[in-house]
């Protein structure tokens, strides 16, 4: 069995150690919950609409990366503290998201390659030695 290739997006943190790379909707996605997701900003997140078009979207998005996902696995990932976040991550059309997490990974492997490799420590400074100061005749 070969290894599946991810589609790019947001690796997302759903909690208690549940990962998952979460790519932006596809168009077939958009255009399937258009209705849905373009009323969400006049919904109440308790609303039973919003949590359908959310696990729905939600499930649509992980699904591109994880065929065997359901939608009731995905109605227990997102809750209503990640709800935002989830959103914003399914909506990531200019890869905004992505690509600063991308920019931090690469970061942070720099960082750790520096450290791994030892990085030099500077001399220990030498105190100025006492003696005669040239600022006062009287010294």
């Amino acid at each position: 069995m070969s290894a599946r290739l991810m589609i790019p997006g947001v690796e997302f943190d759903f909690g208690g150690g549940r990962m998952y790379m979460l790519p932006p909707l596809s168009l077939g996605a958009l255009q399937l919950l258009q209705a849905g997701l373009n009323a969400l900003p006049t919904l109440s997140s308790t609303d039973p609409e919003a949590i359908k078009t959310m696990i729905s979207a939600t499930h649509l998005a992980l699904a591109r990366n994880y065929p065997e996902i359901t939608p009731a696995e995905v109605g227990e990932l997102v809750d209503v503290s990640n709800l935002g976040d989830v959103y914003e991550c399914l909506m990531d059309v200019a890869g905004i998201k992505r690509r600063a997490q991308q920019e931090a990974k690469q970061q942070g492997n720099a960082v750790a390659e520096s450290l791994s490799a030892g990085t030099a420590s500077s001399p220990a400074s030498v105190p100025t030695p006492a003696g005669v100061g040239t600022t006062s005749a009287s010294t």
